[in-house]
């Protein structure tokens, strides 16, 4: 009992000693990074101009015919009026109807290029009468510009193109030739547009160094322990995937009803997806971004992050607890159609629902099929849909620490300093995924301060952005076009 007593106390001391040695090297890598040069930019101005691009409603609609097209035109004429030495400077080409790409040629023609992208599209309103100004008024105040499109993405397209006015006004040109595309259907998928551009770019054998896009941004108070906001790079985007599940059964009398049913046999599948969900791991893209933000946080939380080989079947349950951090851990599954029944006294047939997959990289649509079916089964529920049209893989994982991250890192600490900077997995999709065939090197970034509430004004009611916010979004595309 005196040895075991001993060889406990030895491998306490062993493990104590190992964690508290993780724990002390588990810290900030130092980095110097000179603050970008202040630029003073006419705030009125850029208000004015964002205000009036998102006054012309480019709405993107599921069914094709409820697109007004004649919005994106005006859109068009609306950038070249407002932007003419950009269209004068630059080549541009109308891609499929709405879709536009500009190219200014780099002082080293030699060298790979960039590309920016941005869209020109915004989903529709929804609760109007909630809104404290109109969805499409770009009203300003002391402090907003408010409308559809400030956050998700007229902001971004309007940014790089008055970063370009200002840069072309006092002759600067690119080392690299730097591409900008602005397609016009990203909130339906991108397939008239983005899909199309990077089409084009292949066939001309055009690869960039890196592509930038929207996805993540500077949020705030998104972990315990950390007082600093965080500036997260989307390094990957989660696949997405939606099944349709039925069940039959017997029909019938509401007052005969049989042991099973349609709408119980689905219920119970359903459950059964609900309580046995994919696994959750920290790996990945998750263990890139917790061993960036780890070393900023508090003593205790720095412990617990520096040691997941101890720790992670805590740090699990308590990620899975948070929508924004559970979806960073696993696959996660959202049912969103439930259907079975037209009358309150008829067993109904059939009943039928779909069920919207997000898929983590390292997983693929075809493993989540299989997950589906092994977890249903014997339900007597079937898959009898897979919406393959919409459907996508995870996207590749984009390298971190190379030049090009580098290069991104370094403007946004120059423009946001303080916050912290790391690499992020973006949970929705954009445009950037129809790049992969192009480039491996896509970062997912749009330089905008988030907090909580801004976060669900994105789709959301009451959509808008500081006058201060949007001028440092000009102020990073700045820097982004300047900096090697």
């Amino acid at each position: 009992m005196k040895i075991i007593g001993k060889s406990g106390i030895t491998i306490a001391v062993l493990l104590s000693a190992t964690i508290g040695m993780r724990t002390a090297m588990f810290s900030p890598p130092q980095i110097r990074i000179e603050p970008s040069p202040h630029l003073t930019l006419p705030v009125e101005k850029l208000a004015e101009n964002l205000s009036n691009a998102v006054r012309i409603a480019t709405v993107s609609y599921e069914n094709p015919d409820s697109i007004n097209t004649d919005s994106f035109i005006q859109f068009r004429q609306y950038l070249r009026q407002t932007y003419p030495l950009v269209f004068a400077r630059l080549e541009v080409e109308t891609i499929h109807t709405h879709s536009l790409l500009f190219r200014w040629e780099g002082r080293h023609t030699e060298l790979p290029p960039v590309l920016l992208l941005a869209h020109q599209d915004v989903v529709p309103p929804d609760a109007v009468d909630l809104w404290t100004h109109p969805p499409f008024s770009g009203y300003i105040d002391d402090t907003f510009i408010w409308g559809r499109g400030t956050l998700d993405d007229k902001s971004a397209l309007i940014a790089i193109m008055e970063a370009v006015t200002l840069l072309l006004q006092i002759g600067f040109q690119p080392a690299q030739t730097i591409y900008f595309a602005f397609g016009h259907d990203e909130e339906i998928g991108g397939r008239e547009g983005a899909m199309k551009i990077a089409e084009i770019l292949q066939e001309r054998g055009i690869r960039p160094a890196f592509v930038l896009d929207e996805g993540m941004a500077v949020v705030r108070n998104v972990m315990p322990g950390l007082d600093r906001p965080v500036a997260l790079i989307g390094i990957a985007e989660k696949g997405y995937l939606t099944v349709k599940l039925t069940a039959r059964a017997e029909g019938g009398h509401s007052s005969m009803p049989p042991a099973e049913s349609a709408i119980g046999k689905l219920s119970d599948a359903l459950i059964s997806l609900k309580d046995h969900p994919p696994a959750a791991k920290l790996d990945g893209v998750a263990k890139f971004m917790f061993n960036a933000v780890g070393p900023h946080l508090s003593f205790f939380f720095r412990m617990i992050f520096a040691n997941t080989w101890l720790f992670e079947p805590i740090i699990l349950p308590q990620l899975e607890k948070q929508p924004s951090t559970n979806a960073l851990i696993r696959t996660t599954i959202a049912i969103t159609t439930v259907h079975g029944g037209n009358k309150e006294n008829v067993l109904p047939t059939t009943a039928t629902a779909t069920v919207n997959f997000r898929i983590k990289p390292g997983e693929t649509i075809d493993s989540v099929i299989e997950y589906v079916k092994e977890t249903i089964q014997g339900s007597g529920v079937e898959i009898t849909d897979v919406n393959r049209e919409f459907a996508s893989n995870p996207s590749k994982v984009s390298p971190v620490g190379d030049n090009n991250y580098n290069r991104l890192r370094n403007t946004i600490a120059g423009i946001f300093s303080g916050a912290v900077i790391a690499p992020g997995l973006v949970i929705g999709g954009t445009d950037s995924r129809h790049f992969e065939a192009v480039s491996d090197h896509i970062y997912r970034f749009a330089p905008l301060n988030l907090d909580g509430i801004d976060l669900k004004r994105i789709h959301g009611v009451n959509e808008r952005i500081s006058r201060d916010d949007f001028a440092n979004m000009v102020r990073f595309y700045v820097g982004i076009m300047r900096n090697k």
